[in-house]
């Protein structure tokens, strides 16, 4: 199995300036990863559903953890609905 390491914590507090928005680091760089779903339809969707008033927030960390999965180049991940099979 492969791993990636990307400091969901940090990048939050260094881009947007609070712990808080980890989760949508993590959302913009699984989004980026996987490719299942276009990063614009994700975007949309949940900047409708956050709190008035932070919207800017999480469209910062959401896509700052879009950004640190392209900073790591590319990466051979299998496809969308490709299991791999464990031995």
């Amino acid at each position: 199995r492969r791993s990636i390491g990307i400091p969901f914590t940090e990048i939050a507090r260094k881009e947007v300036g609070k712990d808080l928005v980890a989760n949508m680091v993590a959302l913009g760089a699984l989004t980026c990863l996987t490719k299942a779903v276009s990063p614009q339809g994700v975007e949309k969707t949940l900047l409708s559903k956050v709190p008035k008033g932070t919207v800017e927030m999480n469209q910062k960390a959401f896509k700052a953890g879009m950004s640190a999965v392209r900073k790591l180049g590319r990466l051979d991940l299998p496809k969308p609905g490709q299991v791999e099979e464990e031995l």
